[in-house]
């Protein structure tokens, strides 16, 4: 599996990248395939109609076949002893090929994630960790975050019961003289 080139962004998330890139690729096929599809629609309307009718045909025809050969089985299974030793080797042949089964399905979904870490990592490229590291120098730089005051309740205002109007604060402004008091002589 292909790790990231950095250790500032994770695996998962070149891996969601490179699944969003696919999936665009794939988006741009759709357009091109639905004409195709509507061409051959047209096209063939009347061949596909025989088709189905024959299908159709064919397939009850097997179905009834299916059917008889079903019932003549289960007289037959029933007739007979059950065979312990051979239905407990059936059932440990098949538990030991999904064990084998299993383990090549993980490993392909490995190699995938694989694929989509390495299609993330060409997507994402380097510009996403040259932000992150002015980010970082950012927040570095700039220190700690100025916490809360103690009074707040973290929604911009004080005392939660207390509303104050906006435009007190216009109004007090207006009230104020515009000219600078007197000075007074000391004596």
């Amino acid at each position: 599996m292909s790790q990231p080139k950095t250790t500032r962004i994770p695996a998962p998330l070149y891996a969601a990248a490179g699944a969003g890139e696919m999936a665009y690729r794939q988006l741009l096929k759709l357009p091109t395939y639905a004409n195709d599809l509507g061409d051959k629609a047209a096209n063939n309307g009347a061949e596909l109609r025989q088709s189905v009718i024959t299908t159709t045909t064919g397939l009850r025809q097997r179905a009834t076949a299916a059917y008889r050969q079903a019932n003549e089985r289960a007289v037959k299974l029933r007739r007979e002893d059950l065979d312990m030793d051979r239905l407990r080797d059936l059932a440990m042949r098949n538990a030991g090929q999904f064990i084998v089964t299993a383990q090549e399905m993980q490993e392909r979904a490995i190699a995938f994630y694989g694929e989509l870490v390495a299609r993330g990592e060409k997507v994402v490229g380097t510009g996403v960790v040259e932000a992150a590291d002015v980010v970082q120098a950012d927040m570095v730089s700039t220190g700690k975050p100025i916490q809360p005051k103690s009074e707040s309740n973290g929604h911009g205002t004080l005392h939660g019961n207390e509303a104050k109007p906006a435009a007190a604060p216009a109004a007090a402004k207006k009230a104020a003289p515009t000219t600078p008091p007197k000075k007074t002589a000391k004596q």
